[in-house]
């Protein structure tokens, strides 16, 4: 009989991987290069950068791939059973992060809509989204696995913030009644900062 804790593991997996899957394809137009799509319509400012749409395509390129590798290495058997791979998918994950998806991240947050708030916000967790995962690999390299596995925990804790987002957005406009900058201020600073404080409260808990 599963435990409960590895059933809630798969649920959470699932809606992860389902998310993502809705993710990718509701934004599919931005996947085949179109510009002339919903989201980016609204960015006729951050359009005349020559740095916004390089980033933007590094980071929503690599955004799923992010999402997916950093939840398979989560799965137990494949850590102790094929380490090798396991390794592998880890540097894919940690490479991708560092060299695109957070620099794109923190490029594209500079002109995110919703004002001054939002564009701190997002700039942010780009930064603190590269110093956790680089953290993470320079205490692997290191040999200190404990210190590696917490960082990389929280790598991955920012690294759901895109799927978090999404669904707060949704649970926020259907359920609440939640709409306009003023709501969306608030629901991305919800899509990470919170699951930062409960993870530090538990290491200091309990370690």
């Amino acid at each position: 009989m599963q435990q409960p804790v590895s059933i809630l593991s798969y649920f959470g997996a699932g809606i992860v991987l389902l998310t993502g899957i809705f993710i990718v394809v509701n934004t599919w137009p931005i996947y085949q290069l179109n510009t002339e799509t919903g989201f980016l319509l609204t960015k006729t400012t951050a359009l005349r950068s020559l740095w916004y749409l390089p980033a933007f395509y590094l980071h929503v390129f690599t955004g799923p791939l992010i999402l997916f590798t950093g939840l398979i290495q989560f799965s137990r058997k494949i850590r102790l059973d094929y380490p090798t791979i396991h390794r592998l998918i880890g540097k894919t994950y940690i490479g991708m992060i560092i060299f695109l998806g957070a620099p794109g991240g923190f490029v594209i947050g500079l002109f995110a809509n919703g004002g001054q708030n939002a564009q701190i916000c997002f700039s942010l967790l780009a930064t603190i989204w590269w110093f956790y995962t680089y953290r993470a690999f320079i205490h692997i390299r290191n040999g200190d696995v404990a210190a590696h596995q917490w960082l990389m925990t929280l790598s991955y804790a920012l690294t759901l913030s895109a799927v978090l987002l999404r669904l707060y957005s949704f649970i926020g406009s259907v359920g609440f009644n939640w709409r306009g900058p003023e709501a969306y201020g608030i629901l991305i600073w919800l899509s990470w900062v919170p699951q930062l404080g409960v993870l530090w409260a538990f290491r200091y808990r309990f370690s």
